[in-house]
């Protein structure tokens, strides 16, 4: 079926993605940048496929029982810059994970290998744009377009090596899928 829309209203995210408008108004600022403007005139806000990508990756990790603040933290580096960094594209993300300790919280980098030696990982922000994101500073994203690449990419992080004991999959093929459906209904 081909995408007929290119955005999406709070009331129509209601309608075909299951997101009560008040509860998508509440997680707004944790999705996107401080200081950001969401598309829209006055106060109602229109989404890009690549906001509601955020947007339904978001309520997946907070379904996995990570609370707000943990991945509004990993969801800083999720940017369409930071994303063709790395040598992809939103419709070449099929996975997308996160590793964690027992409480969701993030792991040291100084602990494991650099980023840049990770496979999949999404780029640090840099210090200069620390006071658009606060203090967040969760530099464990990884995605990948496939299954053996994000487990190269997990393998590398090397997780048993310190502290972890859980990797977030979350088959963002899935969430693609179901945005690109609602934009072409």
């Amino acid at each position: 079926m081909p995408i007929t829309k290119q955005t999406l209203s709070t009331t129509e995210i209601e309608d075909k993605l299951g997101i009560k408008r008040n509860r998508l108004k509440e997680w707004i600022p944790n999705i996107f940048k401080q200081g950001q403007k969401t598309p829209g005139r006055g106060k109602k806000y229109l989404f890009s496929r690549f906001d509601l990508c955020k947007i339904l990756l978001f309520k997946a990790l907070i379904e996995k029982g990570m609370s707000r603040e943990e991945v509004t933290g990993r969801l800083i580096v999720f940017e369409p810059d930071r994303i063709k960094a790395i040598g992809k594209s939103i419709d070449g993300i099929s996975f997308v994970a996160c590793v964690t300790d027992s409480k969701g919280q993030f792991i040291d980098p100084t602990k494991g290998p650099s980023q840049l030696d990770v496979p999949g990982m999404m780029p640090p922000i840099p210090e200069n744009e620390m006071h658009v994101w606060g203090n967040n500073k969760y530099y464990d994203l990884i995605v990948s377009s496939d299954w053996n690449g994000l487990m190269k990419g997990i393998r590398e992080k090397d997780p048993l090596s310190y502290e972890t004991d859980a990797v977030v999959i979350i088959n963002f093929r899935k969430l693609r899928n179901m945005i690109d459906a609602a934009l072409s209904s």
